[in-house]
């Protein structure tokens, strides 16, 4: 199947589209590029061709000339809000595909479509990350960047996709261990009774045991859940080590929210933002929770579960530790925090221009707000020499 779709209007683009068709062809292969009159069969259904294509596709292109919006059919009325429109279509299915990218390439001079000059469905169009396409000389040089844009898009979406079947075939195997242990557990039970009575008959020598427990340790999290039951230790099951390691997390707002607040980590670093779930919440909610930052110009408000695709597959209704979430520059190959298991830690990569939380210019970390759809539940400010602050949000518990 293709992996890269070509989307143009014939009397907007014709000519131009065949020129990039050719370049991304050279790049990755016919076989792995979508136009219409160079991939379809004689005698081929093109409607179905075209369906087909742009529903399994990674990367959907929508070339934009300087008539793209005005065309009109022969009664008159503007092409695009014909809900028929081939080319309507193709960007509608691009848009609401999960997994799938779509960028508008502008060429000959023009600009993006504004929101209220599309049909609704189409309307995301205007808010997508454009490229332009500038005509000879810099043509080639522009085709560069686009390729680019394309190579980077497929590697992100394709690390997500192994991903989220790393995630799901973790949870299989966990099901047939469960499938294995719970009837061996079972047949141990009903035995049970035998064996005390086997002990009870043939009472063994009586052996003095001491016990020695193990050193108390910290860890690198403060939780704030309140146990429902507290153990007092007897005089031979005191803790040899009593010293507690001061964390490294700074919480500049620690609200008490709701009966069993949960505490999750969010390691900062200049080039990766990492959540960390532990493992003793159990399953837990995180959907709407994002990422705040105000660099002075604007505010940059970030959703997990919306705005990056490589994790957004996960299933942030129902979260069980221990996790993490990390977002990282691309090609980054710092190593993960000690918390973070290898095998249950999900990535999406950045460009240098995504990095949200740091100011590259003044060298500074700016204050994150961690937000739960429009609350604001914890800000997070990193002081120097710290790599990460607790967060207290309210606990959700789906089982």
């Amino acid at each position: 199947m293709p992996r890269i779709f070509i989307c143009y209007r014939r009397a907007d683009s014709q000519a131009i589209s065949g020129r990039i068709y050719d370049r991304l062809v050279a790049e990755f292969d016919k076989d792995n590029v979508f136009k219409d009159v160079n991939t379809i069969q004689a005698g081929s259904d093109w409607r179905g061709a075209v369906r087909e294509a742009v529903s399994t596709c990674e990367v959907i292109l929508v070339i934009i000339g300087p008539n793209w919006l005005k065309i009109k059919d022969k009664q008159g009325k503007r092409r695009l809000d014909d809900p028929n429109d081939t080319l309507r279509f193709e960007v509608e299915t691009g848009l609401a595909r999960e997994g799938a990218v779509v960028i508008p390439v502008l060429v000959h001079g023009a600009s993006i479509p504004k929101a209220d000059e599309l049909p609704l469905d189409l309307r995301e169009l205007a808010f997508k990350q454009s490229v332009v396409i500038h005509d000879d000389p810099d043509f080639h040089t522009s085709v560069d960047r686009l390729i680019e844009k394309t190579k980077e898009q497929i590697k992100i979406i394709t690390k997500g996709r192994q991903v989220h079947q790393s995630f799901w075939t973790s949870k299989r195997i966990s099901f047939v261990i469960a499938a294995i242990i719970i009837p061996l557990m079972a047949a141990l039970l009903q035995t049970w009774p035998n064996i005390l009575t086997l002990v009870n008959a043939q009472p063994p020598t009586s052996i003095s045991v001491g016990l020695v427990p193990s050193p108390t340790q910290t860890p690198l999290y403060v939780s704030s859940i309140t146990p429902t039951h507290t153990i007092t230790p007897t005089a031979s099951e005191s803790p040899t080590s009593t010293s507690t390691p001061t964390p490294t997390y700074t919480s500049t707002n620690t609200p008490s929210i709701g009966n069993a607040p949960i505490n999750l980590v969010l390691f900062v670093e200049s080039d990766s933002l990492t959540l960390f779930i532990p493992g003793e919440l159990g399953v837990v909610s995180l959907e709407e929770i994002g990422f705040q930052v105000d660099t002075g110009d604007e505010t940059i408000t970030k959703f997990i579960d919306e705005n990056y695709s490589a994790i957004r597959g996960l299933p942030f209704e129902a979260i069980e530790g221990p996790m993490c979430l990390r977002l990282e520059l691309d090609e980054n190959d710092a190593p993960l925090p000690e918390d973070c298991p290898s095998d249950t830690t999900y990535f999406h990569s950045l460009s240098s221009a995504d990095i949200f939380w740091y100011d590259t210019i003044t060298r500074q970390f700016l204050t994150i707000t961690v937000v739960q759809g429009s609350r604001t539940v914890e800000i997070c400010s990193v002081p120097t020499g710290q790599s990460g602050c607790r967060i207290n949000f309210e606990r959700d518990v789906t089982s």
